[in-house]
């Protein structure tokens, strides 16, 4: 089954199932070898030309929580979020066996299931971290993913229900076991239906907090694709911010570093992919 046809896994699963199936993946070969490695910058160079000189430590820093800003379903938010879990999938760690990395798994995709978690793994052989992406919406295509370097067989694809999202999001990210993680804050409906239809973040102040604390503990990246236009309360307790606006294929992203942890000076550029898709 693709990745953007398996069906939401976590619809009427509790949070008690949730953390049964994390403490599975807990003490899978992947997770602990996550645990293990040198995790400091994750460097985009294999799918993306221009955001490590960007970013102040040229690449998304381990433990950090980070926001991807855009307009509705632009898709160079999502194109800079596999980024993300590609380079996070190449983390090995020190004593670790070299593994097949940099090129798209020819497995079955990870998603989420009511059967038993490990299924999700694509087998104790494979080495390297494990990543996931929290799609309430469902919508991801597994064919674009992997034609830009993801594992798909190394990512876990949970769809919570959107009054579930910060709850999910939160278990996820203090599991120990996912190098970096994806989470779609906002539903993708473009900035005017965002504004028209009043909508709102899904992750309330509490969960982006325990998400930040988190980060830090475990250090796992943790990503917040957003929307825009969609209005926020608080300032999001957020390491990096990233503004990315613009088109796709050959003529890259306009990416700007609108908040910095370092406060540094903030770049901006033109990021391309290195693989059209």
């Amino acid at each position: 089954m693709g990745l953007g046809l398996a069906r939401p896994a976590l619809k009427g699963m509790g949070l008690d199932a949730l953390r049964s199936e994390l403490g599975s993946l807990l003490v899978t070969p992947a997770a602990e070898e996550f645990r293990r490695g040198d995790r400091q910058v994750f460097s985009t160079h294999l799918t993306l030309r221009g955001l490590d000189e960007l970013l102040p430590d040229g690449g998304f820093p381990a433990g950090a929580l980070v926001e991807l800003s855009a307009v509705g379903a632009a898709g160079g938010a999502t194109t800079v979020a596999v980024a993300a879990l590609v380079a996070a999938q190449q983390v090995v760690s020190r004593d670790a066996a070299p593994s097949n990395v940099g090129g798209p798994s020819q497995r079955g995709p990870a998603v989420s299931r009511d059967a038993s978690a490990m299924e999700f793994v694509g087998g104790r052989e494979r080495t390297g971290p494990l990543v996931a992406w929290i799609a309430p919406e469902g919508n991801l295509h597994g064919p674009a993913l992997a034609a830009l370097g993801l594992d798909l067989a190394r990512c876990l694809v949970v769809a919570p229900p959107w009054e579930k999202l910060g709850r999910i999001a939160a278990k996820v990210a203090e599991s120990s076991v996912f190098a970096a993680v994806v989470i779609d804050v906002h539903p993708l409906l473009g900035a005017r239906s965002a504004v028209r239809r009043g909508a709102r973040a899904s992750v309330d102040d509490r969960a982006l907090r325990r998400l930040a604390v988190a980060a830090e503990a475990t250090g796992t990246l943790v990503l917040l694709r957003s929307d825009r236009f969609v209005p926020k309360g608080l300032p999001w307790p957020t390491a990096l911010r990233l503004e990315i606006d613009g088109g796709a294929g050959e003529l890259g992203w306009t990416v700007q570093v609108a908040k910095d942890r370092h406060g540094g000076a903030r770049g901006r550029g033109i990021v391309k992919p290195l693989v059209n898709v």
